[in-house]
Parts: structure tokens; C-alpha cells; sequence
């Protein structure tokens, strides 16, 4: 019975066991380690070949504002290529300047654009001045090849051509040019306007004396005169302006130089007394090479950027460039550089190369430039419904004591709150 008992006990104690056994999760063999590969090292990227973007420029080489434009665009573009170029989808571009010399003659400027399009084979024209310009601008545009440039006569270059822009609006030197100088001489009542003999300087007086009219509608035009470009005796116009004795003579055509004071000392020479304006920049240094300071005391004018108490970086990174690779600081107009700044915020903005959508990507466009705020505008004046002129900011002041004296600025947004004023198309400017 005793031995019964005890099959029984085992049993029961083996069941047990193997019940407990079967419950018990089961048992995996711990797997060997493996050690992680070894990392492949990323091969160093073959940096982008810098490729080449030819830009081109015709420019009155044999005249002060044209060599220092382009001495300026010289330092403006190695300084840009230094920074790192201009970069389309990726790919970078160093920007290399062709210039000719077209002496402002128009047969010149079209030979050098049917050169620089069809020889050099540049991409863009960055840069021309004047008369030059309209005599090109066919050529440039049946090659497809968009061209920058400062031009008087904007209704010949823009209006009809889908390839043409200009950075500075020459409408704004009136609505702000004019309108400063009237304020800063509240008495003048009459006028004597003088200028260039040839189609800018035609088209620049038109400008002027309906600028004056617009903004001061009292004002009396008592004669406009007009000489050869090349002039260098003004005897003859100075004695007709002292025998009316106007308040104000308003040399519309100088470049703010030399020309100016050969202007100056002739009305000076006539017996004039009273006081002579124009909205280009003053260059002294080339001012008194002609006149003394004294007789060139109170002329005012647009005075260059950088005397502005507050001038931007791109001005104080520009003259430091400028003495820094020439030696000395020199009576700059900015003007002419606009068109440069224009042009590669353009390409940057519609990151192509593709003419079409670079001048599709003047739509609105703001920048800065070495004169400031630019605002590109469609031109409703001319008939133009898209963006191909850039409206400025100018610095204002006078000469006194042989030195400029920065007054005041006109700034870009109210230039373009004045083009309607004085030449209607209200809300059609594309601001």
C-alpha cells in the first residue's frame, strides 16, 4: 500500500514538473555579436566649375563721366566676382566686363553693340549712355540679347522693344530735381533753361519745363537755348540770358564739370546776377579746374551718395574698393551704376539666364543701389504696360565755400508719389 502511495506521489510530482516546464516561455540562444561595418567615407564633392557671363558695355571713353564709369563698373564687378559671383540654379558665374568706346556718337554705339552681340557674344548689355543708345537698341534686340542703359529719351528705347531697361528714370530727376530746387528758391518766377543740341537734349527741356510748370504753374519760361555738345564758348548765350536777367538759369544739359563751369563763367563774364541750378551731380574736382570756387559758390544740384550722413553698405564697401584698387577717391556719378545692380537682382530673382525671364523678373522689383532704394515701374506715360524703368533716390545740396554740402534726400517713394502729379496716369505706375 505504502509503495502505492509513493508511484502515486511520483507521479503527480512529474505531471507537475512538466506542466510547469511547458508554460515556461521558451528559450533562445543569445546570437554571436556582429561588429557594424565600417563606415565608406563620402568622397569630397568636385567643387562647380565657375563658368564665364559675359556682360557688355559702350561708353563715351574720352569724357570724364565715361572713363569713371567704367574704372567704377571695373571695381563694382571684381569686388561681386570676389563675394562669389552670381549663382543661376546652382551653377556659378564670374561676370567679365567687355567696355568699347563709342564717343558718343551714335554710328560708334551701334558698331560696338553689333560687335559686343554678334563678336564677344555677350549675354547682356549692363550698361550705355545717351544717344548712343537709340541708334543700338534694334541691333541689340533682334539678337535677343536684353540691354541696360541710361537713356534720356526712354519713349525711343523702351516703348516698342520687349528687351530694354533702364535703372534710372530720368522723370524722377524732374519730379524730385526740380521740385527741391523750387522749394529751396521760392521767389524764382522766371526761368531760363539750357541744354544739349541734339535729341537727348531736346527731349530733356520738354521734360524740365513741364516739370517746372506742373509744380508751379506761375512759373514764366523766358527762353531756352541750345548748344553743340562739344562747346567750350558760351559767350554768345550768356549775353542773351544776362539781357533778360532771369531768376534762375537752369543748365540742363551739364554733367555737373567742367561744362558746368564753362556755363558759369561765361553768365558770370556777361554780367548775370542771379542763380544758376541743374540736377546732375556737382564734380568739383572738375568743376574748378575751370572756375574759382567763389564763382561757384551756392550752385546747387545732386551731390554723390556717399555724402549722404547715413550712405548704405554698398556705397561704403564701393569707395573703400575704389581708393583701395586705384589710390585715390574720385567725383563719381553713381547713376550710371544703377543699371548693373538692376540687371544681376533681375537674373538673381528669376534665377535663369533665359532673356525672357529676366525681364520678366523687373516685375516689382526693389534693390539697392549705390544711390539708394531703386523701384522699377511700368511706364504708363509712354504706353509701355511693363516693368522697364527704374524710379531713384537723390541726394540734394549745394557748393558752399568751395565744398558740397549734402541737404537733403528725395526719397524713391515719394519720387513715385510725384510721377502721377506731374504726369498724370495715377495707380498705373505698377506701385
Amino acid at each position: 500500500m505504502k509503495g502505492k502511495r509513493l508511484l502515486i506521489l511520483l507521479g503527480s510530482v512529474c505531471l507537475i514538473l512538466a506542466l510547469t516546464l511547458v508554460s515556461l516561455p521558451a528559450c533562445t540562444p543569445t546570437p554571436t555579436p556582429t561588429r557594424p561595418p565600417t563606415p565608406t567615407p563620402t568622397p569630397t564633392p568636385t567643387p562647380t566649375e565657375v563658368k564665364t557671363l559675359k556682360f557688355g558695355a559702350s561708353l563715351p571713353l574720352n569724357v570724364p563721366f565715361g572713363y569713371k564709369t567704367k574704372k567704377a563698373l571695373d571695381v563694382i564687378i571684381e569686388e561681386f566676382n570676389k563675394a562669389g559671383g552670381l549663382v543661376v540654379q546652382g551653377q556659378r558665374y564670374d561676370i567679365e566686363l567687355i567696355a568699347y568706346d563709342d564717343e558718343y556718337k551714335a554710328d560708334k554705339g551701334r558698331t560696338n553693340v553689333e560687335k559686343l552681340c554678334y563678336q564677344d557674344k555677350v549675354s547682356f548689355i549692363v550698361q550705355m549712355v545717351g544717344t548712343p543708345v537709340t541708334a543700338a537698341v534694334d541691333v541689340s534686340e533682334e539678337a535677343g540679347i536684353p540691354m541696360f542703359a541710361s537713356v534720356i529719351q526712354q519713349a525711343d528705347f523702351v516703348k516698342g522693344y520687349k528687351y530694354t531697361a533702364s535703372g534710372d528714370m530720368p522723370e524722377c530727376w524732374d519730379v524730385a530735381g526740380t521740385g527741391w530746387i523750387l522749394a529751396r528758391y521760392p521767389d524764382t518766377k522766371t526761368v531760363y533753361v539750357t541744354n544739349v543740341d541734339d535729341e537727348g537734349g531736346h527731349v530733356n527741356t520738354e521734360r524740365y519745363v513741364k516739370s517746372f510748370q506742373a509744380l508751379r504753374p506761375e512759373i514764366e519760361i523766358v527762353g531756352m537755348d541750345y548748344y553743340p555738345r562739344d562747346a567750350t564758348d558760351f559767350t554768345a548765350m550768356a549775353t542773351k540770358i544776362a539781357s533778360t536777367q532771369p531768376d534762375m538759369v537752369f543748365a540742363g544739359g551739364t554733367h555737373g564739370g567742367n561744362d558746368l563751369g564753362l556755363h558759369l563763367k561765361a553768365l558770370d563774364a556777361a554780367g548775370y546776377e542771379g542763380s544758376v541750378t541743374q540736377i546732375s551731380t556737382l564734380l568739383l574736382a572738375e568743376l574748378f579746374e575751370v572756375v574759382d570756387p567763389e564763382l561757384a559758390e551756392g550752385v546747387a544740384g545732386i551731390v554723390p551718395s556717399d555724402m549722404n550722413p547715413n550712405p548704405n553698405q554698398l556705397v561704403k564697401d564701393f569707395k573703400q574698393a575704389y581708393i583701395a584698387k586705384y589710390g585715390e577717391w574720385e567725383d563719381i556719378s553713381f547713376t550710371f551704376m544703377n543699371q548693373f545692380y538692376v540687371l544681376v537682382n533681375s537674373i538673381q530673382k528669376a534665377d535663369s539666364l533665359d532673356p525672357d525671364d529676366v525681364m520678366q523678373g523687373l516685375e516689382k522689383l526693389k534693390l539697392e543701389t549705390l544711390m539708394g532704394p531703386v523701384w522699377m515701374c511700368k511706364r504708363p506715360d509712354l504706353g509701355v504696360d511693363r516693368y522697364c524703368s527704374g524710379a531713384i533716390t537723390l541726394d540734394m545740396g549745394v557748393i558752399k565755400n568751395g565744398q558740397l554740402v549734402w541737404e537733403s534726400s528725395f526719397p524713391t517713394e515719394e519720387i513715385v508719389k510725384g510721377l502721377p502729379k506731374v504726369y498724370g496716369y495715377e495707380g498705373l505706375w505698377g506701385w
